[in-house]
């Protein structure tokens, strides 16, 4: 018996055809810049990861009472069960929401101010690294 959350079935997942409800957000990994390029000579992406929604109704989702509703696909997972085309259409449109995001969290670093309620950080909110 294989564990589910580890061994990515590409082929059983596949066959099954859970249905999408719902993609997005996505949450694009910090990647250190490398020399190593792709052999087109491209820079490698960082790694992006899509939370994926599936339906709860058993005729469209078969596996809706065994495997969770909600998971974390990678880019190349998504793009496994839909075309790179659409996968990258939805980047596109969840791109500008990240992007403003994530300099919402910056300039709250910055600041030193809670996130969620915009007060100034406590001593046992910081992290430290």
């Amino acid at each position: 018996m294989t564990d589910y959350h580890t061994d990515f079935d590409l082929r059983a997942r596949k066959k099954v055809k859970q249905s999408i409800k719902h993609v997005g957000p996505m949450v694009i990994m910090p990647q250190e810049e490398s020399a190593a390029r792709t052999k087109s000579g491209k820079a490698y992406r960082s790694p992006t990861y899509f939370m994926v929604e599936y339906h709860s109704d058993k005729r469209r989702n078969p596996l809706c009472k065994s495997h969770p509703l909600v998971e974390w696909l990678t880019r190349t997972e998504l793009s496994q069960f839909h075309s790179v085309k659409w996968v990258e259409k939805r980047f596109q449109e969840m791109l500008p929401s990240y992007n403003k995001n994530k300099a919402f969290f910056e300039k709250c670093r910055e600041d030193g101010k809670h996130p969620g309620t915009k007060q100034p950080l406590q001593e046992g909110d910081r992290c430290n690294d």
